[in-house]
């Protein structure tokens, strides 16, 4: 796409903040440089360095960013450069369920600064039975979470992810192998809270059981629970708004 004689009007009515590291990532699996980028693009470079940045472009300039982008072989969505909830909750789901070498600096980039993660009620069979706050911390629980994973005394069966604007809930179940060769079935929940579209914090609940079958109408239950919590958490918030 070229940028002709005059440069692309970037204004629009919705402004959608960018996930800088992942368009920057993106730019460079082109070859391009901002400037580049700016020209197939047909915007400045001056927003392509916003951008990059985590500067807050509209609808329309993401789209177009993204299909500049996109090749034969990778396709691009808004999605794929974009910060939400949604986007924040599906990256946790990805790096601690399917971790890769890109995980933990993909997840930094969706974590307030000042994020907590609230193991304390962890069953104390399993590790992670602590908090951690802060980017610092979140690298020390997911340090221990990768390790464990790679230990292979963790295998998930199935999972999960529901989210809105206001949390995400991931739910997961799987096998843990304990102490000698016993192995034993456990659930897993995450509820994630967001401050704009960062997760600000995770509280991670767990249990341990004997392995049992679960049956195919699991995910409806869950789901029935999550809309009942929404259901609450609305309750909650429209009593506490003054009359």
């Amino acid at each position: 796409m070229d940028s002709g004689n005059s440069m692309k009007s970037h204004q629009g009515t919705r402004g959608i903040p960018v996930w800088g590291s992942r368009l920057k990532e993106l730019r460079k699996r082109r070859g391009w440089t901002q400037q580049e980028l700016a020209n197939h693009s047909g915007y400045s470079e001056r927003l392509v360095r916003k951008a990059e940045l985590n500067g807050t472009v509209c609808e329309e300039t993401l789209e177009v960013l993204a299909i500049t982008l996109s090749d034969k072989i990778l396709k691009i969505s808004i999605d794929d450069l974009s910060m939400s909830s949604r986007v924040s909750a599906t990256a946790f789901k990805e790096a601690i369920l399917v971790p890769t070498a890109n995980s933990l600096s993909q997840l930094i980039d969706h974590c307030h600064p000042m994020v907590s993660i609230d193991c304390s009620k962890v069953d104390k069979r399993l590790p992670l039975s602590e908090s951690f706050y802060g980017h610092r911390g979140l690298i020390d629980w997911y340090t221990i979470w990768s390790l464990l994973l790679a230990s292979s005394r963790v295998a998930f069966q199935e999972h999960a992810l529901l989210d809105n604007a206001r949390f995400g809930y991931l739910h997961a179940t799987g096998e843990f192998q304990i102490q000698s060769a016993a192995t034993v079935g456990f659930e897993l929940d995450l509820r994630i809270r967001f401050t704009d579209f960062l997760i600000q914090k995770v509280v991670c609940l767990s249990s341990l059981e004997e392995l049992s079958s679960f049956g195919s109408e699991w995910e409806e239950r869950l789901i029935a629970q999550y809309l009942q919590q929404i259901k609450n958490i609305d309750l909650a918030e429209h009593a506490q708004v003054p009359a």
